[in-house]
């Protein structure tokens, strides 16, 4: 356990505070994602329609790459850091996967 010497100048993060964090990103990711695709469906817009699956294609890359980010800390830290846990970072991540998979349907290969 680190003494209060080396922890001095950073901030205590609570377990609950991490959590709300987590699921607001989540929450957030999900809510954009839900107003462009209904732009899309509004709009009828081809460019417009484009546009907006670049951008669906490059929040689902962006999330993938956050879970990726993830599953590796976890092999270096697998008891999680303080203030931290291993269990919430895997809550994170299955969160994360939640949202890869309402967008699974997106065609991202052109």
């Amino acid at each position: 356990m680190p003494d209060s010497n080396e922890l001095e100048g950073w901030v205590k993060i609570g377990r609950y505070d991490v959590i709300l964090f987590a699921a607001a990103f989540v929450m957030l990711a999900i809510t954009l994602s839900l107003l462009i695709v209904n732009l899309v469906v509004i709009s009828g817009d081809a460019h417009a329609a484009r546009v907006d699956r670049q951008a669906l294609c490059t929040l689902r890359s962006a999330v993938v790459k956050e879970i990726v980010a993830g599953q590796k800390f976890l092999l270096g830290h697998p008891n999680g850091i303080p203030g931290i846990s291993a269990s919430q970072i895997n809550q994170s991540i299955a969160r994360e996967q939640i949202t890869i998979s309402a967008l699974s349907g997106l065609n991202c290969s052109n």
